[in-house]
């Protein structure tokens, strides 16, 4: 620990709230009993009597919600922290002492989470974000809500929030939104993952004979591609359910308010209440996402492309939702708010790319679907030699037939969706199909453009962009532009790209013929390594 600098004044200690053991309890109680019901279901089909699954399952839950309330109020009773005038500490004091210190000015993001048992009891937990990729944070887990936001005002210098004075509200949630969680690509993976879990449970219990039995008196006269049919719809059910319910869970009573100074707060969650603060001096733009099930119902989702923000978990995994500020809404919606944060329309019509770029996604279709097919005749191939039947031929059969439209059509869809656009104020890039983005990034946060170009790009005239920035993400890909194209591209990011660019241009003897646009791209790339 650091030495006091001269005339420092000592800061007091504070303890994390006492209240937060029986909120911890409460909330690990709820838990265990919620996954006490399948282990239950599991050991009755396994055979086991009522009396010894009560003795597990009751048994376990004591054991744990003891053992979780001992741990929280040793840690609660250990752990202390204090704010300082250039850093908050905190300091663990069980068996050995240790002083975690974080300087102020490296803080980039205050989250102030509260699940239900908090919200009941007047607590929250505070985190704070560097927005460094390690993943690492300084949690405060729990203390009183109203010293939570006079943390975060006192270290983000957020006069607003406290007093709770906006310019506006951009967005709210409408209970008519529900209509779009389940017309997620996630939910047929849901439905799937959740069909795993049962069979795993069973199999921990040895069920999984007993479970296949129920299933095959059920559905063992019917053909295999009806029972596999049957399988997917039950799964896209159990999807939908899921996805319905995870949308409640994170998106209930959201709202999004902007502040005179730009910087948006944003609070959403029903059993953990989440608030959320991006300041306006370090947003950069905005994406849209617009997958393919959205577009078909007219929803989209915003994210906020910002400074600092804190994308990933302790164990280096992406954090999901960590920038998305509009769920799945109505496109209007979400378009309206990304003309407020931008305070400029968004471009309805971009610039769209050469020929060239449509001929290789044609191609990558073609190469997609044989191999596709390949995969699939390998399996029917091996179970004809070794059975004497051509019961799998049949999905080669439908693959083929489902697979040439709807490859086409993603074809055609992923080329309609590639374009981009420079305005005076912003850059637009746009790609994607299945997963379709567009990002709209203010020109005086880009960095610069990294340059790319494959064998076959090259043959073809084609360059990759990706823009860096020092929001996060970090870089924005922009495929299979016309090198014609490029310099306006390169320019958007500084005079130094531009002069690069026009010191190459004057160097070449014929500036209209595309090989030579190729080989000035070419130039750039390798004198900006």
């Amino acid at each position: 620990m650091s030495e006091r600098e001269p005339g420092e004044v000592e800061q007091p200690w504070q303890r994390l709230h006492p209240r937060t053991v029986l909120a911890s309890t409460a909330m690990t109680f709820g838990g265990v009993v919620g996954a006490g019901v399948p282990v239950a279901i599991g050991l009755l089909l396994g055979g086991v009597g009522i009396g010894w699954i009560a003795l597990w399952v009751v048994g376990g839950i004591i054991v744990v919600t003891g053992a979780i309330a001992v741990f929280e109020a040793l840690r609660v009773r250990a752990s202390r922290f204090r704010l300082r005038e250039d850093r908050i500490d905190l300091r663990v004091s069980l068996f050995a002492s240790s002083t975690r210190s974080l300087p102020l000015r490296r803080i980039r993001a205050v989250d102030i989470n509260a699940d239900l048992a908090q919200r009941r009891l007047g607590l929250a937990s505070v985190r704070l974000g560097t927005g460094d990729q390690s993943g690492s944070r300084f949690e405060l887990t729990a203390i009183d809500r109203t010293q939570a936001e006079a943390l975060r005002t006192a270290i983000l210098g957020e006069r607003s929030a406290a007093t709770g004075d906006r310019v506006g509200r951009l967005a709210t949630f409408d209970p008519s939104w529900l209509r779009y969680a389940p017309v997620s690509l996630g939910t047929p993976l849901i439905g799937i993952a959740a069909l795993g879990a049962i069979v795993q449970v069973a199999d921990w219990f040895n069920a999984v004979p007993r479970l296949l039995g129920v299933f095959n008196d059920a559905l063992g006269a019917l053909p295999i591609p009806v029972r596999i049919l049957i399988l997917l719809v039950v799964a896209v059910l159990v999807g939908i359910v899921g996805s319905l319910l995870f949308f409640v869970e994170s998106w209930w009573g959201y709202q999004l308010d902007r502040d005179p100074d730009g910087t948006l707060h944003l609070q959403r969650g029903l059993i953990v209440r989440r608030s959320s603060s991006y300041q306006g001096a370090r947003i950069r733009g905005v994406g849209l996402d617009e997958p393919i099930g959205y577009r078909r119902v007219g929803a989209a989702k915003l994210h906020v492309v910002a400074v600092g923000l804190d994308t990933t978990k302790e164990d280096g995994s992406k954090k999901e939702d960590s920038t998305t500020i509009v769920p799945a809404a109505p496109r209007e919606v979400a378009v309206g708010v990304a003309a407020a944060i931008l305070d400029a329309d968004p471009p309805t019509s971009l610039q769209s790319h050469p020929h060239a770029a449509a001929g290789r996604r044609y191609r990558w279709s073609l190469l997609a679907l044989i191999a596709v097919l390949i995969m699939a005749a390998v399996p029917a191939i091996l179970w004809s030699a070794l059975r004497g039947s051509a019961d799998l031929w049949w999905l080669v059969a439908v693959l083929a037939l489902l697979g040439i439209p709807i490859s086409w059509w993603l074809c055609r869809d992923n080329i309609a969706g590639l374009g981009h656009l420079i305005t005076p104020e912003h850059v637009v890039l746009r790609s994607g199909s299945v997963f379709r983005r567009t990002n709209i990034l203010r020109r005086r946060g880009l960095l610069g453009w990294n340059l790319r170009q494959s064998p076959a790009q090259r043959r073809l005239g084609l360059v990759t962009l990706v823009a860096t920035s020092a929001a996060s993400p970090g870089s924005f890909r922009l495929p299979d532009v016309d090198p014609s194209d490029a310099h306006r591209l390169l320019a958007t990011a500084g005079p130094a790209w531009e002069l690069l660019w026009h010191a190459a241009r004057e160097r070449s003897s014929d500036t209209t013929a595309t090989a030579s646009e190729t080989a000035v791209v070419r130039d750039i790339t390798n004198r900006s390594r």
